[in-house]
């Protein structure tokens, strides 16, 4: 009986123990020394730092990727036919999957220099594909994930 007790305590105890080390770990809070008027020195005005626009070629048919694939999703998703899409302009242009839409998919560098493509890791319908997703063409977009 004495040996089950010592035992039921000592599971108690590490179970309590493995518990508390399982929080999160504490936030580091930094609190700035006091520093006294005389030395701090006087703050320099800065200009603003210009806003650069999202990118250098922002022609009025350039539109944001999520805008450009939500009309083509509006407009049926069609792999051959043309759809309308705003530019950043306001103006209307027309697109098309395979010259707008699957390159935003298929091409390296285009999120940012030293950027796979999404159908580096998603190419095939199979077990080897990343979420077994082909995003590499208009079939396998069409197919979905994890399928």
């Amino acid at each position: 009986m004495r040996k089950t007790n010592l035992f039921l305590g000592l599971s108690l105890l590490l179970a309590a123990i493995l518990l508390v080390g399982c929080e999160a770990p504490a936030t580091l809070t930094v609190v700035p020394s006091p520093v006294s008027e005389e030395a701090a020195p006087a703050p320099e005005e800065t200009p603003a730092p210009e806003v650069e626009a999202e990118s250098q070629d922002m022609s009025g048919a350039a539109a944001k990727a999520v805008d450009l694939i939500g009309a083509w999703a509006e407009a049926g998703a069609s792999e051959t036919e043309a759809f309308d899409y705003t530019g950043v302009d306001g103006n209307t242009y027309q697109g098309s999957f395979e010259v707008d839409v699957l390159p935003l998919f298929t091409e390296n560098n285009l999120w940012f220099d030293g950027a796979q493509a999404c159908s580096g890791c998603h190419f095939a319908n199979s077990e080897n594909s990343y979420h077994e997703m082909d995003l590499s063409s208009y079939a396998g977009l069409m197919l979905g994930g994890d399928v």
